[in-house]
């Protein structure tokens, strides 16, 4: 399942978020080399990891096998304080239903054939978790082999930026389009229809849907 954790839930998930952080260790340093992330205790964690940011966790048997996390295009991410030049043809999308996504990634330590399952599934869940959580779009970097996956599957996509080298692979700025279109595509081409989406409240009683704090009223913008 995908689990949501949130500022108002994370106590739940102490161990699980401590698993994260190595796991993100593992994957972003140890197997793609970001040297500049590699932290001595063997956790990667930087200043976005804060309460406002929401993590979807991949869990089985409570061992986290991959995870998400997004962050509100209304403060501080990454296209506003580490790559504005990416979103140089369209600008920065920001706005309460606009977030970014970062992080994503199974365990490397898998075996090859349930990191790929892994990632269908973190597919299929963040799209099923932002069409209920009242997210309209994800803004991301991503490097092009993933986008080509996604388009593949469906995903609607809009191209934010050029493509430019980063840590020696070409990555593009775009926004995911996280509707019902989006959804039914992804779930029909990985067959994948039932939901794997749960969010316990802090006092730990399963909800149906999380949904993400909103003003009365919201647009999209260009920055």
């Amino acid at each position: 399942m995908l689990e949501v954790v949130t500022r108002e839930n994370k106590h739940l998930y102490a161990e699980q978020l401590e698993q994260m952080f190595r796991l993100r260790h593992r994957l972003f340093v140890d197997s793609m080399k970001w040297e500049d992330l590699r932290k001595p205790d063997g956790r990667e964690i930087d200043q976005f990891d804060n309460d406002d940011a929401v993590y979807l966790l991949l869990i089985e048997d409570g061992v986290v096998l991959g995870s998400h996390r997004l962050l509100p295009t209304t403060g501080p991410h990454l296209f506003s304080e580490i790559f504005p030049e990416m979103c140089e043809q369209k600008g920065r999308q920001t706005g309460a239903g606009i977030y970014e996504l970062n992080r994503t990634g199974t365990d490397p330590l898998l075996p090859r054939d349930r990191q790929l399952q892994g990632m269908r599934l973190l597919l299929v869940g963040l799209l099923e978790f932002c069409e209920g959580a009242g997210i309209e779009r994800l803004t991301l970097l991503t490097p092009l082999h993933t986008l080509y996956h996604c388009l593949m599957a469906g995903v609607k996509v809009e191209p934010l930026g050029l493509p430019k080298k980063i840590d020696e692979e070409r990555q593009a700025a775009v926004a995911f389009v996280t509707d019902e279109t989006s959804l039914a595509n992804v779930r029909n081409y990985f067959h994948l229809q039932e939901s794997i989406v749960r969010y316990y409240r802090a006092s730990g009683a399963e909800s149906s849907v999380y949904r993400i704090p909103l003003p009365a009223a919201h647009a999209v913008a260009a920055e």
